[in-house]
């Protein structure tokens, strides 16, 4: 959509043409090189930021068992270049908050909104404007589009395959669902009322 002209910040319905939503919209392709450069560094920020808690934890149990190496500092923490030191002042954005509204005009209104319920209540306007539907079911297409692009982020921001991350959900899932079962299990055991 490089052809249109400039966003304008106003709307009026009447000029509604078309819109777009999520990671094909010009609102999210306009800016993202920077966005995903901003988010890489938030997570390799995250990374530094977990390698130093795992760095802390294992040498705290290593002064503990008394095989703390005596010419090794205690104060030992990963370096991090100026590169990786993001300020959390960073405004990114995520393809799921992203709409372009484009007027008949050939001018384009390009959106970030935060919230979930105002992006599903924008969308549901601008659908039944464009698209004049027979049926109200037709959100659930959104909602499906946001899930895929929430899992696709998370891949990415994971630097795993996308069945990968699905099966280690279940996974997580099924060990919170046994988790949860034992400890009812325990409490029914410790129960007067069921040792009877």
């Amino acid at each position: 959509m490089d052809h249109f002209r400039p966003t304008l910040r106003k709307l009026k319905l009447t000029h509604l043409r078309d819109f777009l939503y999520g990671g094909v919209s010009s609102t999210f392709k306009k800016h993202s090189k920077a966005n995903i450069k901003l988010m890489d560094a938030r997570r390799i920020k995250e990374s530094v930021s977990t390698r130093k808690m795992e760095k802390s934890y294992s040498l705290r149990l290593k002064e503990l068992s008394g095989t703390y190496p005596e010419n090794q500092e205690k104060n030992v923490s990963p370096t991090v270049s100026p590169d990786e030191e993001i300020s959390d002042g960073c405004k990114v954005f995520y393809p799921w908050e992203s709409i372009s509204i484009y007027r008949s005009n050939m001018t384009s209104l390009d959106l970030v909104i935060n919230d979930y319920n105002y992006v599903m209540a924008l969308l549901h306007i601008l659908h039944v404007r464009v698209f004049k539907p027979s049926s109200l079911d037709f959100m659930k297409i959104y909602k499906q589009l946001k899930l895929k692009m929430k899992l696709a982020y998370e891949a990415w921001n994971r630097k795993i395959e996308l069945n990968s991350l699905i099966h280690y959900a279940i996974l997580k899932t099924l060990q919170q669902k046994m988790a949860d079962s034992t400890k009812a299990l325990h409490k029914f055991a410790n129960d007067p009322r069921y040792n009877d």
